[in-house]
């Protein structure tokens, strides 16, 4: 009978293969190369798109609103309106959105107002008061900044003005009612059309844009004056972009390229910049304008939020290595001729299999490096980080509108600091910390609630009061106390020893049923961003641990009872206060007291199977029978099952730990080499066994182990 020769259908299949494991690692290449630059630019235009979306809407709002103003100037120069129908024009001024506050006209000479005894003329809301009839005493307008802006360069809208009748921030649009021709002829003050729009229509609007957590806009006047700002007091401040530029020249190295972007931005222009944040961060951002208003909308954002997730970045490198293993290995079984069984020869076999286990052991390690350096940003996933005024802004406005709907009121806010002087692990989930925690109490508004913070998942805790003083005149009370304190921690150790065991200690009021809520007081720290450490001892002692980084979070969480108070908010997800500090194990120590010993027993195993030979003269040297063997792999079981019994009372986990794998990989070679052993001593002989003395499993043991151990890094960190 003829034998068929597949050599060359092995070679064919082997070309082939090598052929697309070449060419899915280019690819994987490129895509990691080029993907983080396409992302980037599709992360800019969908915030440029954004930007102007936004400019958009807020330009027809204020369009709708200037229009309606200059309509009934318009009317009023022609002459065709009374007082009556001009109050009932004004009126439909304040239709337009419920945040045009009043409306009305000023006269240059109120004598010459025939209409109503030479009175000015204002509507306003029914909880507005307004400046019409006897009123009109009250503030001469004509003084006012806005009215004086439109007397003389026409009409506008003008800087954020605080209005004492109507409590708010509100800016006015102001015209002039007369024509240019009639501006340069007469020299005369002029009659003065206007309508208020409060600042809460700005904030209303840019608050619904759907930003994520870190991008945020601003809004500028036409001289450069902050109309919104995720920071209120920046509003409320009347803070100029071009004057906090030049106050922080000094430490900004991009400050010439910033000022002339914001000079770009008032004049009108659309573009992008880049700078770095107080807290050290990166941002982009993009400019729009708002030509109906002579404003400019900009929106920042993270610059890490323009890249790939860190797991995703791990998952590519790793799959780019994967593709050139596959490909160096096929290459080279083409080029040593393993397609043809004439060629093949035991050195080469050998050297194929050590390749193989070399490069799979290579690839395991470079998986636990990357996972070993996991960016910060990837444990501030799922949380509500504040990490600066911008943050912390939002989160009280998120929770205010929370409180508002599940109590019908406003919380209280709280600042309080912490910081670490010393922390250690007592158990495997019980952290001992001890330093120092402060409350800031503002008189008036925290009268008549108690003072201190408790830790709820503490097992013990102690605190003793250490300083009171009193700060802004008066004003605030700072309490301070140092603590001791044992707290509960729910850590994940399935990855040990390339574990990040990050401490979270939730700290919650004492009258936490009192609609209190605890906030950073970021005014307590240098610097917020999670590398710079905040709240930790400069050197704090972590014997076996590196310290990475901390930072202030979030976390919503919801009662199942009412702790005997009917009217408690058990029903709503309440946020509450974390202070994480992040810290990664030093792996070396466990891997010489846990690894080194199993790779001890795998390297002796593997010793035993190169005795094994059909040779009697060479049994006789080595003296090793099949129950010898046995005998060796029993006594191997018990060492290696002692380890793993220690291990697991040491964390005492739910799951399978990662370097458990070794143990049980352990107990698969022992497996391997006791059936080996009994096949190979058997009358029966197996010709994969007995094959060149026992070679075939000789070749396969250390690419086995190799490939079985590159399958539990993937598992765990892939």
């Amino acid at each position: 009978m003829k034998t068929i020769d597949h050599t060359k259908n092995i070679f064919h299949v082997l070309v082939a293969a090598c052929v697309i494991s070449f060419i899915a690692g280019v690819f994987t290449i490129s895509e990691f190369v080029y993907g983080k630059h396409r992302v980037v630019t599709q992360t800019k235009q969908e915030i440029g798109a954004e930007s102007d979306r936004l400019a958009g809407a807020l330009g027809k709002g204020l369009s709708e609103i200037s229009s309606s103003i200059l309509s009934i100037r318009e009317d009023m120069l022609n002459g065709t309106l009374s007082q009556r129908d001009l109050n009932k024009r004004l009126e439909k001024t304040l239709d337009i959105s419920p945040y045009v506050m009043k409306a009305g006209v000023v006269f240059a000479d109120p004598a010459e107002n025939t209409g109503d005894a030479g009175k000015d003329i204002e509507v306003g809301r029914k909880d507005v008061k307004t400046r019409s009839g006897d009123n009109v005493q009250n503030e001469d307008y004509r003084q006012s900044q806005w009215y004086k802006s439109a007397v003389e360069n026409g009409e506008g809208w003008s800087d954020p003005y605080f209005d004492e009748e109507t409590k708010n921030y509100i800016v006015y649009y102001a015209a002039p009612i007369y024509s240019k021709e009639e501006r340069e002829k007469n020299a005369k003050p002029a009659d003065v059309i206007y309508g208020a729009l409060s600042l809460v229509w700005l904030k209303e609007h840019m608050e619904s844009a759907d930003l994520e957590n870190r991008i945020f806009g601003v809004v500028l006047s036409k001289k450069g004056t902050i109309l919104y700002h995720p920071v209120n007091d920046l509003v409320f401040g009347k803070s100029n972009i071009f004057d906090m530029l030049d106050a922080n020249k000094a430490n900004n190295i991009n400050y010439d390229r910033q000022r002339a972007n914001m000079q770009k931005a008032i004049n009108g222009e659309s573009g992008s910049g880049y700078m770095v944040g107080r807290n050290g961060q990166a941002r982009w951002y993009c400019y729009r304008p708002i030509p109906s208003a002579g404003w400019s909308v900009s929106i920042n954002f993270m610059k890490d939020l323009s890249a790939f997730n860190g797991k995703k970045i791990r998952q590519k490198q790793i799959n780019i290595l994967l593709w050139m293993i596959a490909f160096i290995l096929l290459l080279a079984s083409i080029l040593m001729g393993l397609y043809d069984v004439k060629r093949i020869k035991k050195p080469k076999l050998w050297a194929i299999a050590g390749a193989f286990s070399l490069l799979c052991i290579t690839a395991a390690c470079y998986t636990l490096h990357l996972s070993y350096a996991v960016p910060i940003n990837e444990y501030q996933q799922d949380k509500i980080v504040v990490e600066d005024d911008i943050s912390l802004n939002r989160f009280i406005g998120m929770s205010t509108k929370l409180s508002q709907s599940v109590c019908k009121k406003d919380p209280l806010f709280i600042p309080t600091g912490i910081h670490v002087q010393s922390m250690e692990f007592s158990t495997a989930n019980n952290v001992s910390i001890s330093g120092y925690i402060w409350q800031k109490y503002t008189k008036g508004i925290h009268d008549g609630i108690s003072r201190g913070v408790i830790f709820p998942e503490a097992k013990t805790v102690s605190m003793n009061e250490m300083y009171r003083s009193d700060l802004d005149n008066g004003k605030v009370e700072l309490i301070g106390w140092y603590f001791e304190a044992t707290i509960r921690q729910d850590l994940d150790y399935s990855k040990f020893p390339f574990d990040q065991p990050n401490v979270s200690i939730w700290l919650r009021h004492k009258d936490f049923y009192n609609n209190i809520i605890l906030i950073p007081d970021l005014k307590g720290y240098q610097f917020m961003n999670a590398i710079a450490r905040p709240g930790i001892q400069g050197r704090l002692a972590m014997p076996g641990y590196a310290l990475l980084g901390s930072f202030f979070s979030y976390t919503s969480k919801m009662m199942n009872a009412n702790f005997g108070m009917d009217s408690f908010r058990k029903e709503a997800r309440w946020p509450e206060l974390f202070y994480n500090v992040l810290m990664k194990r030093n792996f070396i120590t466990p891997l010489v007291s846990k690894f080194f010993p199993i790779l001890i027993v795998i390297s002796m195993l593997f010793i035993v199977l190169m005795s094994f030979s059909t040779d009697s003269a060479k049994q006789k040297n080595f003296g090793l029978t099949g129950f010898a063997v046995i005998g060796l792999v029993v006594s191997f079981f018990f060492s290696t099952l002692l380890t793993q019994i220690d291990l697991r009372q040491q964390f005492s986990a739910d799951g399978i730990i990662f370097i458990e794998n070794f143990n049980f990989l352990t107990y698969l070679m022992l497996l391997f080499s006791a059936v080996q052993a009994f096949v190979f001593s058997a009358e029966k002989k197996i010709w994969f066994i007995q094959y060149e003395h026992c070679l075939l499993p000789k070749l396969l043991y250390w690419p086995l182990f190799g490939f079985l151990v590159l399958c539990a890094s993937l598992i765990y960190f892939y």
